[in-house]
């Protein structure tokens, strides 16, 4: 046993969530596979914590978790529904695209212009292929966006989007979509 050691890498410790995180994580999962549409008001907390078997404190700090993400709506005396995009843009403008200049006298606070400096359907290479769950047959949306104010580049998106989901997605509609935003929740 002299020459046996063990070093941190040997110990793998995966994360472990929180009850309220476990159901965090699974009510948005339902929302992403469509149980609950955008705009949609959701069985009230008492509903939601017996059909998960959870206290209804426990269902209350899962929901506000997806409250705190933008995820979800809580309307006072109403109920709680899930967000739509095009409802609450100024919310995800502001929570997602904090920008701010550097000097506000000079420069505007948000990008004030898109430039598009590619968009393809490609086969990806092996690895987002890997990531995006594709095949080497299956067509992928890549693009490529400049925001831009008048103190020039504010941020580069390099994208690679799943082309089945993404087919309607053409260059014209991503330069011209009125949200600003890839994800939108209805079509244009």
């Amino acid at each position: 046993m002299d020459n046996f050691s063990l070093i941190e890498s040997d110990f793998v410790f995966p994360q472990r969530l929180t009850l309220f995180e476990q159901v965090s994580k699974t009510l948005a999962e339902m929302i992403c596979h469509g149980k609950w549409a955008p705009g949609e008001m959701l069985p009230n907390e008492i509903e939601l914590a017996h059909s998960f078997n959870v206290s209804q404190g426990t269902m209350r700090r899962a929901l506000n978790l997806l409250v705190d993400k933008g995820a979800l709506i809580r309307r006072q005396g109403k109920g709680t529904f899930v967000a739509e995009m095009r409802a609450n843009e100024a919310y995800f403008q502001k929570r997602y695209i904090k920008l701010v200049p550097d000097d506000p006298e000079k420069d505007e606070c948000v990008p004030t212009a898109t430039k598009l400096l590619f968009f393809d359907r490609v086969v990806a290479p092996l690895e987002i292929q890997t990531i995006l769950k594709q095949t080497s047959e299956d067509l992928v949306v890549h693009t490529a966006r400049a925001l831009m104010a008048s103190s020039g580049l504010v941020t580069f998106d390099e994208i690679w989007a799943r082309g089945k989901e993404f087919e309607k997605l053409t260059q014209e509609n991503l330069l011209n979509h009125k949200e600003k935003l890839l994800y939108s929740t209805k079509p244009n």
